[in-house]
């Protein structure tokens, strides 16, 4: 699946804000590369094909690695949003409060529809997938249509984005 690139005409504040998204992608990249490692193994996820980089009966060590990811990026997403509701306070933003409850809520649906899932099963390639293609269109989509527009007021009032630091 195709990686998140961070391009600087997705940055709101040049500051936390598009640090959060940094991390985010790459929270994001990781759940994608290790979903790949299944797209490598065969139908059956018994015997895997010449390309793979993940030998057979391995399928478990990478949803156990794609839980931990989940589980980083639900916290740091829920983090991220309560960050940028206060920033948007300060600067004078609309708060995207709903916005964010329902993203988060989206999330938490997709971890227990994986976590609820049979690592073995013919479906959980198209579970994977579907939920990579939710993440790419969920960041991008959010940061493009929602955050961006908080541009202008953060040029404004730019020095009170730097009175927060991004977490590690």
């Amino acid at each position: 699946m195709k990686k998140i690139v961070w391009r600087d005409q997705m940055s709101v504040d040049g500051g936390v804000i598009d640090e959060d998204h940094k991390i985010l992608i790459s929270y994001i990249n990781d759940f994608l590369s290790m979903s790949d490692l299944y797209n490598n193994c065969s139908e059956d996820f018994r015997s895997c094909d010449k390309s793979s980089h993940l030998p057979c009966g391995q399928e478990l060590s990478c949803y156990k690695k794609n839980s931990k990811i989940l589980a980083s990026l639900k916290f740091y997403t829920t983090s991220h949003f309560k960050r940028e509701e206060e920033l948007q306070k300060e600067i004078g933003f609309p708060v995207q409060a709903g916005t964010h409850e329902s993203l988060i809520e989206e999330l938490n649906n997709m971890i227990k529809i994986l976590e609820t899932s049979d690592a073995s099963s013919e479906d959980f390639l198209d579970i994977l997938n579907g939920m990579g293609n939710f993440f790419n269109g969920w960041l991008i989509d959010h940061i493009i249509k929602e955050d961006l527009k908080m541009r202008p007021y953060f040029n404004i009032k730019h020095a009170k984005s730097t009175r927060y630091l991004a977490l590690d």
